[in-house]
């Protein structure tokens, strides 16, 4: 039993995440490099939403609000870990788009299924939305929002599904 108590070494898949929009930690918010690199490595390390809360509120705690570049790479941190293991390969985020990779149709029986679903999301959420293909024949899902922060909120919605 202490084996399997010990034994938390199963892999993560975590999907690449591109944000098109400022993500960092500005020199005028944490001065120090290296306490900045720190934080940098903490954010990526964040494995689960509780972790991350914790260094939001170290963040706030040590330098003040964050800016909102700094709110963004936290975002970030907080889709990756959202994202973690599933279906999911990549996310290209933007002002007023995303765009899913998927490399699988997990937790979906079908691929029908899983079109159906995510259209009936983006629906019921009012999103305009298509699907598409990449070179490599992945499915592609994008859908459009008015703002980033409407975006932001919709994204964490359309994790549930996974």
């Amino acid at each position: 039993t202490v084996d399997i108590a010990l034994n938390n070494n199963e892999p993560k898949k975590l999907p690449d995440v591109i944000l098109n929009i400022d993500a960092l930690i500005p020199h005028h918010y944490i001065k120090t490099p290296s306490q900045r690199l720190g934080f940098y490595d903490r954010l990526s390390r964040c494995g689960d939403i509780e972790g991350l809360d914790r260094v939001r509120v170290e963040l706030r705690d040590r330098f003040g609000e964050p800016p909102k570049e700094t709110e963004n790479l936290i975002n970030l941190a907080h889709i990756r870990i959202l994202f973690k293991n599933t279906s999911i390969n990549r996310i290209e985020i933007g002002h007023d788009i995303s765009i899913f990779e998927f490399d699988d149709i997990k937790p979906f029986k079908s691929i029908e299924s899983l079109i159906f679903q995510v259209s009936d999301w983006a629906s019921i959420n009012k999103l305009r939305f298509n699907f598409g293909k990449t070179t490599a024949q992945n499915l592609l899902f994008t859908f459009h929002y008015k703002s980033y922060k409407s975006g932001f909120s919709a994204i964490c919605g359309f994790a549930k599904l996974f």
